[in-house]
């Protein structure tokens, strides 16, 4: 297969505007923790949710004593008793780092897992037409003769066809590579699997989950490499609706080198010709949450360190993301200044201003709040979490505030900066223009201004010696927008 390497232009900074987050306050109302189902009894693992046909938030989780899974629907202010998706009798692989994956078109609803034991049994993929009350027999997906799979993830395709990724091996798990295969009837059947991690010159990280996406144009599986202990987050795209995926973009510029398992892997989210994802990384010594923008259709690349390390901040691990029109959230654990927290990073007006600041969900002291997902509808945010102190699914919502979503200050989407040698090369959308940028310190005081001859591209020129967290003002024809920066920047 030809391999097609994107060539990127990168930068990495922090952005983050709040160091110490008992300084700040939540701008949501969020509604006080709720058990999806009150004990223990049904597990509490890596919940996952989405929206079925009616707006209805699905979840589901994972029971490691019975080996199986479960799910339930929000109706009205309350959850449906808990549904057993495999079959009585069938035991499937799900932990607190791993597991299945759920994906949703209207009231059709694609849940794929992988049966135990792992080494003689299949990937099966479970498929619900009613909004996630009742789940079909599962269907096998892989069909790979004494190859061995696992990690499966499952995205649908514009017409409602599922698209399974998963982990395959050799005999005795040898050359561990994500590969690709298609359903053309809803589910049923399932196509001859394609290679898609071919691009490292690596291996897929064999302890490490993926993520899979597909819209018109594209089919996107984001993974963990393992290029002699570089484990660094991988995309491999198809545009020609999973027959090749020949083109390979290194989403991840951290550098992580580990020999060890990391257990974490990427989520994401694809917007037109746009891929934005989420991990984490260990490169600078700290567990700490990333994103990154992508422009498929040139390669040109950012990655950001979404708070970077701050006073009390002991790890952050397992981020997720979600987008609806032009709202986006990021839900990501951390445990800081003693206490385990899920926290939510989100914006009304797409992701230049997603990382102004951040809300806590929950918290409580230790470290007993993990493995958060998050889903958007048209009024708000819903965000679950495993709670393993009552061993319990929790849940909160936000609805979205007059506050929330006005736009008396509008923002520019696509306003990118990045490091150059006298300073920061500022760049807007090509149907948009720079007018002015602003450069204030935390005080208010301006430090630097510059005018600008209605372009979309200009160098603002920083000084070396200034220093510290800053405030980045940028003005274009009836917009602004304000980017949080640490200076210097590493040029």
């Amino acid at each position: 297969m030809n391999s097609q390497l994107v060539r990127t232009l990168v930068f990495t900074f922090s952005f983050f505007g709040i160091l110490q987050y008992s300084l700040a306050q939540n701008t949501l109302n969020w509604s006080s923790p709720q058990a999806v189902v009150s004990g223990n009894s049904y597990g509490n693992l890596r919940p996952r949710a989405v929206l079925n046909g009616s707006g209805q938030v699905v979840v589901m989780w994972g029971q490691l004593g019975q080996k199986t899974q479960y799910s339930s629907v929000r109706n009205g202010n309350v959850f449906t008793a808990p549904r057993r998706i495999p079959p009585v009798g069938m035991n499937i692989f799900t932990s607190d780092w791993a597991g299945p994956d759920m994906a949703s078109s209207g009231d059709t609803i694609f849940i794929v897992y992988k049966e135990q034991p792992e080494d003689t049994s299949h990937v099966y993929i479970s498929r619900s037409l009613d909004g996630g009350l009742n789940f079909q027999t599962p269907v096998a997906v892989d069909n790979i003769a004494d190859s061995l799979s696992r990690f499966p993830a499952v995205a649908v395709k514009p017409g409602g066809n599922p698209v399974v990724s998963f982990m395959k091996f050799d005999p005795m798990f040898g050359d561990p590579r994500y590969v690709v295969t298609n359903s053309s009837d809803g589910g049923l059947t399932f196509s001859a699997d394609v290679h898609a991690s071919v691009h490292s010159g690596g291996e897929a990280c064999d302890c490490c989950t993926a993520s899979m996406l597909a819209n018109s144009k594209y089919q996107v599986v984001q993974y963990r490499d393992n290029l002699n202990n570089l484990r660094n987050i991988w995309a491999a795209a198809s545009t020609d609706d999973g027959i090749t995926f020949t083109l390979g973009v290194p989403i991840d510029q951290t550098g992580w080198i580990v020999n060890a398992c990391p257990s974490s892997g990427p989520d994401a989210v694809l917007f037109g010709d746009s891929l934005y994802t989420v991990w984490m990384s260990r490169s600078s010594g700290k567990s700490l949450v990333y994103f990154s923008g992508v422009d498929l259709t040139n390669g040109f690349l950012y990655n950001l360190d979404i708070t970077g390390d701050f006073a009390g901040l002991s790890q952050q691990n397992y981020p997720r993301i979600d987008k609806k029109g032009d709202r986006v959230a990021v839900v990501w654990q951390q445990n800081a200044a003693g206490s385990s927290q899920i926290v939510v990073a989100y914006s009304m007006q797409g992701f230049s201003n997603l990382f102004n600041a951040y809300e806590v969900v929950a918290f409580e002291p230790g470290t007993g709040l993990s493995n958060p997902d998050v889903v958007l509808d048209d009024y708000g945010i819903h965000v679950f979490w495993s709670h393993f102190n009552s061993g319990e699914v929790r849940y909160s919502y936000a609805p979205f505030t007059a506050t929330s979503i006005s736009e008396s200050q509008k923002t520019t989407e696509h306003l990118l900066a990045y490091p150059v040698s006298s300073g920061l090369m500022i760049q807007a959308a090509a149907n948009e223009k720079i007018l002015q940028v602003n450069l204030f310190d935390l005080s208010g005081r301006k430090i630097k201004e510059s005018r600008v001859h209605n372009s979309n591209k200009f160098l603002f020129p920083i000084d070396k010696n200034v220093s510290g967290l800053h405030v980045l003002e940028v003005y274009g024809p009836g917009t602004v927008q304000r980017l949080r920066v640490f200076l210097p920047i590493s040029r």
